[in-house]
């Protein structure tokens, strides 16, 4: 953006226009894109509603529900989210949405394993105990 000095100066002053906050690209838990993998929702629910109910947590980029089920017989589908500044908050946002008497059961998908380690890390400095496999 170019603005004429006050003082009448032939200079123009030129301005930055849009620059992104540092603080927010050098912190280690921002990430552009988070998926999560979800299940625990009704199978008739429609896509245009799921959306809905997930748009509130952050910045909605896209809602998939796969046609198959998992071994247990469920539905689960994938949730993605853009420019997320904390995805330990964020997860619990979507662990909160609910359908009906169905309450969401979130966690961070599989093939996103940077972004699974740091919420490992995260939950157990908090207290948090995760179970999962351990080395042989």
């Amino acid at each position: 953006m170019l603005n004429r000095r006050a003082d009448g100066g032939g200079k123009p002053e030129v301005r930055a226009v849009d620059v992104p906050n540092k603080e927010s690209v050098d912190d280690p838990q921002f990430q552009r894109f988070v998926t999560f993998y979800y299940t625990n929702f009704p199978p008739q629910l429609s896509n245009f509603y799921l959306r809905k109910g997930f748009e509130v947590c952050g910045m909605l980029e896209e809602v998939v529900i796969p046609s198959r089920c998992h071994v247990n017989g469920e539905h689960y589908g994938f949730v993605r989210y853009s420019n997320v500044h904390d995805v330990c908050k964020l997860l619990k946002a979507v662990n909160f949405v609910c359908f009906g008497n169905f309450q969401i059961k979130a966690k961070v998908a599989r093939f996103n394993k940077a972004a699974a380690k740091e919420v490992e890390k995260v939950l157990e400095r908090g207290g948090g105990i995760i179970e999962g496999k351990k080395g042989r």
